[in-house]
């Protein structure tokens, strides 16, 4: 098994630090998916913990957590930021644009990877990082945290269009509304009273 270490250090995976999140948005300060990879990791991690802390369900596969929020928008470097808004418009579309990522992918870990074997995990941790689990379910709701926190702070400072963003998210908060995210209730409650409430409200008064 080889790694590329070129590739790996100045190759197409560190593209990520040049695509910018939220592209059809008035922003003030760019975020980079490889800044929004690295909070999705750490928002996870600390949940994993709250998770343990709490002793409300078995051990969790930190190691698979973390590989799998790394790589969870590792597409994006070889395809760009394509707006939620846009991508979740029509199922087909979407269908279209799932496989034209996960060619990227490929793409992606062959140029780091001789390995057939390496190959196949590194798209599976991609594919699958959002799966039915708990790990899948923590990285998800990571995911919004990101999205949160990064909205937030643009309405901290005067981006006031972010809320039409956060607008948005009431939709998207609805899926944390199910059973199958009980265990990070808390959490999400949490969420759901700054987003809604101090965010929405009291930062746009």
């Amino acid at each position: 098994m080889i790694l590329n270490m070129k590739e790996m250090l100045v190759g197409m995976a560190t593209r990520l630090r040049y695509v910018d999140r939220f592209s059809t948005c008035r922003v003030i300060k760019k975020e980079s998916v490889a800044e929004h990879s690295f909070y999705v990791a750490f928002y996870s991690l600390m949940i994993a913990w709250w998770c343990e802390a709490q002793h409300n369900l078995a051990p969790l596969n930190l190691t698979e957590l973390i590989t799998k929020a790394l790589l969870h928008d590792i597409d994006e470097a070889a395809t760009g930021d394509i707006p939620r808004f846009f991508k979740y418009s029509d199922a087909s579309l979407k269908e279209h644009l799932d496989a034209v990522a996960a060619q990227g992918v490929a793409i992606i870990a062959k140029k780091l990877w001789t390995d057939p074997g390496t190959i196949v995990e590194f798209g599976f941790n991609w594919r699958e990082a959002k799966c039915e689990t708990p790990e899948g379910r923590i990285l998800e709701f990571a995911d919004f945290l990101s999205v949160l926190s990064y909205a937030a702070e643009e309405i901290r400072s005067s981006n006031f269009t972010m809320r039409e963003h956060l607008q948005s998210m009431i939709e998207y908060y609805q899926k944390f509304t199910t059973k199958d995210f009980d265990f990070i209730r808390p959490l999400i409650e949490e969420a759901r009273k700054i987003l809604f409430e101090e965010i929405l409200l009291d930062e746009t008064q």
